[in-house]
């Protein structure tokens, strides 16, 4: 989006994406000769931008550099600081982003363009508040020809179960009106929902039906539940393409009547946040919901034979052994197609995180190493409600209780066979590594992991 909003404009982008063992980022820098490196950043990729900014400061000492995002938003200080950059953008992007490269053009002022911070004698200096942008149909689509977008189209796709040669993702909605205390998207997009019109939604599909061939859409909105009759008009639209879909949803908002005509447009899969089979942890975790809700709403996902992929959280504050064991067995009643299960991680920007800095249950300042990189993290950022042994073997036993179910589809397809089995062949010590740690820790989801990274280098 930031590309297309800059090109408009008149400024040559390009984006980089690296894989984590990406070793030619300098040399695709030096091709390109910018003169501001931006980083869009999430806490999760923190501990990886540290090191490509080291990187980067050591070759091109003289680039300005930059960083946007849910976590430079929430810790714009530390995040200067700590990755030695010029200048954070906080909130959404967009416009700040252009006006500030329209402000280099003209050797003027970046600081005081309103969303921008930066540092003044090593303290921090925030220009005005950037305003939420109203009207969603302002803005482009993305530019996909920005990146090599072959690589993002690879099967299965994004919906679990569901094997999708094209398949890709887009966002609908900005904002969340759902105040669950470790969610910080709230920091960008704010509480209140904005949507973007039917036949702007429209206008992106056509065209990654007709430039891309696309075969299946995976929505990546926070909800898209709240509004009904925005989301009927959205289903006859998509109804029209015949594209398979899938989106994430709140539990509480599951209706019969919604979800048949969801399915009836396509929708295979609805993600639901479920974190805990505990009403009193979910009370304390303030979702808005309850276990009766979360059994409803699966039971009318059976009904009308929608696919369902159920999020658990482990080491939720105040969460005990008895907890942790209703999680386990609320997952077995209520038989999602799929379950991930994450440590809970105080997220910058989140409630959870400022009472994890109260009660020190971090360190001041936190360290962001790999331990916040939620789902493939092997230790805990916090143990707040049991020590971490227990959060790992609580885990352990979810993730091999659930590991056929969760892969099965993926490991019976054919093609997605094949060529693991062939790479394999090929190269068998790349995949030693996963079947080492899956025998070391007893948790055989490692053996898939290292499979997925595998068939992802292919």
């Amino acid at each position: 989006m930031l590309s297309a909003c800059a090109k408009i404009q008149g400024h040559n982008i390009q984006i980089l994406d690296p894989n984590p063992s990406d070793e030619h980022i300098e040399e695709q820098i030096r091709e390109f000769h910018p003169d501001l490196i931006a980083y869009s950043l999430l806490t999760t990729q923190i501990s990886r931008a540290q090191e490509i900014q080291r990187n980067i400061k050591k070759h091109f000492p003289n680039v300005l550099t930059a960083a946007g995002g849910i976590h430079p938003t929430a810790l714009p200080e530390w995040t200067l600081k700590n990755l030695d950059l010029d200048f954070v953008v906080c909130g959404e992007g967009e416009i700040t982003f252009v006006e500030v490269l329209n402000t280099l053009d003209k050797n003027g002022d970046f600081s005081t363009v309103p969303g921008v911070a930066t540092l003044k004698n090593n303290n921090l200096l925030k220009a005005d508040q950037r305003p939420l942008i109203e009207d969603l149909d302002t803005l482009p689509l993305p530019d996909r020809t920005a990146v090599p977008f072959h690589r993002y189209l690879r099967p299965p796709g994004n919906i679990r179960g569901k094997f999708l040669k094209r398949g890709t993702s887009m966002f609908l909605s900005r904002g969340c009106p759902f105040g669950c205390i470790f969610c910080s998207s709230h920091d960008v997009f704010g509480r209140r929902v904005r949507r973007r019109s039917i036949s702007h939604i429209m206008s992106e599909i056509e065209l990654l039906i007709s430039n891309y061939k696309v075969d299946g859409l995976w929505f990546l909105d926070d909800t898209l539940l709240e509004d009904q009759e925005w989301l009927k008009d959205l289903c006859g639209a998509m109804k029209k393409t015949g594209l398979p879909w899938g989106c994430q949803a709140h539990v509480r908002r599951a209706d019969e009547n919604l979800f048949r005509i969801m399915k009836n447009s396509g929708c295979l899969q609805l993600e639901f946040g479920v974190e805990s089979g505990s009403d009193r942890i979910l009370r304390r975790l303030r979702k808005g919901s309850d276990t009766d809700d979360i059994r409803r709403a699966f039971s009318i996902c059976k009904r009308l034979s929608i696919r369902t992929l159920a999020n658990f959280m482990i080491g939720i504050p105040d969460e005990t052994m008895d907890d942790a064991e209703l999680s386990f067995q609320l997952a077995k009643e209520i038989d999602p197609d799929h379950v991930v299960v994450t440590f809970t991680t105080p997220l910058p920007g989140s409630d959870l995180y400022r009472e994890a800095c109260e009660k020190k249950w971090i360190p001041n300042p936190p360290d962001f190493s790999d331990r916040w990189i939620i789902r493939q993290t092997e230790d805990p950022a916090v143990a707040c409600s049991m020590d971490a042994d227990t959060m790992k073997a609580i885990r352990k036993k979810f993730d091999n209780h659930f590991l056929w179910s969760n892969t099965k589809n993926y490991f019976l397809h054919p093609l997605f066979l094949f060529l693991i089995l062939a790479d394999i062949f090929r190269n068998p010590r790349k995949y030693g590594s996963g079947f080492k740690r899956a025998l070391r820790t007893g948790r055989l989801l490692h053996i898939v992991e290292t499979i997925w990274e595998g068939y992802n280098r292919i």
